[in-house]
């Protein structure tokens, strides 16, 4: 499997989504997004999105908070999600952000794009892609 980055920048910030492409990848593949939980993109995040790959699919890891920021304590980490968990339509620019970061990958096909997410991610999974009138207004 091939590990790579995407780099961009959001909201003033610099994002570094990290992905993960099955080796044999000669057509375009589902994408699979994972979003981490409060604590950021950690390893057991990463290895999720790896065992997506080895399944066939692009496992697409977010940087959520930027600047692979990763808080070290459970008490910092739910300092850093309160402002998302406050604002959800700042926690939806930024996984739509991340989505289309996603989507634009060469080796995606952008028709098929799964989400899964842990904790605060599963919330916004579930919010936010489960009712496509959200990803509307985000957009709009």
């Amino acid at each position: 499997m091939r590990h790579e980055y995407a780099e961009y920048n959001y909201d003033g910030t610099t994002c570094r989504d990290s992905f993960y492409v099955p080796d044999n990848a000669d057509v375009s593949l589902p994408v699979v997004l994972v979003i981490p939980d409060y604590h950021g993109a950690t390893e057991y995040v990463e290895r999720d999105a790896q065992t997506i790959c080895e399944l066939g699919y692009i496992g697409y890891c977010v940087d959520f908070y930027g600047e692979r920021a990763m808080p070290k304590s459970s008490e910092a980490a739910g300092e850093m999600i309160v402002p998302y968990i406050d604002d959800r339509t700042k926690a939806l620019n930024r996984l739509v952000t991340a989505r289309e970061q996603a989507q634009a990958l060469d080796a995606v096909d952008s028709s098929k794009t799964a989400v899964i997410g842990y904790s605060s991610g599963g919330m916004y999974a579930l919010e936010h892609w489960g009712d496509p009138a959200n990803l509307e207004k985000a957009i709009a």
